[in-house]
């Protein structure tokens, strides 16, 4: 899986959810299932690249903790963290690529909405910050201002990741406006590193269930995802 490059990149790959976390569900589908379908296409892809590295949190349908996720990235030592979501929602209408990062301004009221329903039954972290630097014990100032210039720092490289995912996933899946929004997902504000949470579509909305639905369709999402981790090397590595 691993390839060696002096060039190379280290990308962390969470398809979302898995196991009795389903995600969302709608016109026969699980959110667990689509999201991993993608990756398992996007894994292909990389693995004949030698220029990036990659890992993921789960190769089948098992049940992940938010903060197992996070660790692993951490673990891994990746550059990069990627989470693969599908959306919901109760208006069937509602369609649409979205790119998420982590918040720093309060979020509006859809994105606080949104991020809740991902980070329920993780309760005891539900509303915090974790620390990028030491989260076990209490922090001087000094080491708590060096944390949030660290935090800043990857809140500014993942919304230039979002903004090349953006632009690839305009020119490739051929759609005029993909919506880029900060949110308190636990799994992007918990990672040291740059990280989005990409929602490919949604499952609620009829006609983008039954592209999703496709292994055509899923090809295409993990090629454009393929294709922006590429575009994100080529600008900063």
């Amino acid at each position: 899986m691993i390839s060696e490059s002096a060039f190379s990149m280290r990308v962390l790959i969470d398809p979302g959810h898995g196991g009795h976390d389903n995600g969302a569900q709608s016109q026969g589908l699980r959110e667990a299932d689509v999201t991993l379908k993608i990756a398992k296409r996007l894994f292909k892809l990389l693995d004949k690249d030698k220029n990036i590295q990659y890992s993921t949190t789960r190769t089948y349908d098992k049940n992940l903790e938010l903060q197992d996720r996070s660790d692993k990235a951490h673990q891994e030592e990746a550059d990069l963290f990627i989470s693969i979501h599908a959306n919901a929602s109760l208006n069937p209408r509602a369609r649409g690529t979205e790119i998420y990062i982590q918040n720093i301004l309060p979020s509006d009221q859809y994105s606080f909405f949104l991020a809740n329903r991902e980070n329920n039954g993780e309760a005891s972290q539900r509303g915090t910050r974790p620390s990028l630097l030491d989260k076990s014990k209490y922090k001087a100032d000094v080491v708590g201002i060096v944390d949030d210039i660290n935090r800043n720092h990857f809140i500014e490289k993942s919304y230039d990741l979002a903004k090349v995912f953006e632009k690839r996933w305009k020119k490739d899946m051929k759609v005029r406006r993909v919506r880029m929004r900060q949110a308190p997902f636990f799994v992007v504000s918990s990672v040291n590193m740059p990280s989005i949470l990409l929602e490919v579509g949604y499952l609620t909305n009829p006609k983008e269930a039954k592209h999703l639905n496709t292994s055509w369709y899923q090809q295409k999402v993990a090629k454009t995802i393929y294709q922006a981790l590429r575009d994100y090397q080529a600008k900063e590595f």
